[in-house]
């Protein structure tokens, strides 16, 4: 992590109600637990897991180096929905061939 640096900040929980819009920021500080962004003054987010310093209330923003490991998470969380809608519900739409394959890939992981 270096001054001038582009990252990626993603709105979440309450700012996320307002505008879920990805910014891209430059780093405009460094210290030894925190950094700062250009575009938002006096905000500082963890260096250890780019989470936004929001004292004793929730994170209100998350920052990623890359735009393709908010896609990459996104895309994640859609696969996981759509699987999770499979197995939710009293009746199984599943053949005993595909639930092995499924129990072999899961216990694999």
């Amino acid at each position: 992590m270096e001054i001038g640096q582009e990252i990626f900040i993603e709105p979440t929980n309450n700012a996320a109600r307002y505008n879920k819009e990805v910014k891209k920021c430059r780093i405009s500080k460094i210290g030894k637990k925190y950094f700062e962004v250009e575009e938002m003054n006096g905000t500082r987010f963890f260096i250890k897991d780019l989470k936004h310093d929001a004292g004793q209330y929730t994170s209100n923003y998350n920052c990623y180096l890359t735009l393709q490991e908010i896609k990459d998470k996104k895309e994640a969380q859609a696969i996981f929905d759509n699987v999770k809608k499979v197995f939710s519900g009293w009746k199984n739409k599943l053949s005993l061939s595909q639930l092995k394959e499924i129990d072999r890939i899961i216990n694999c992981a």
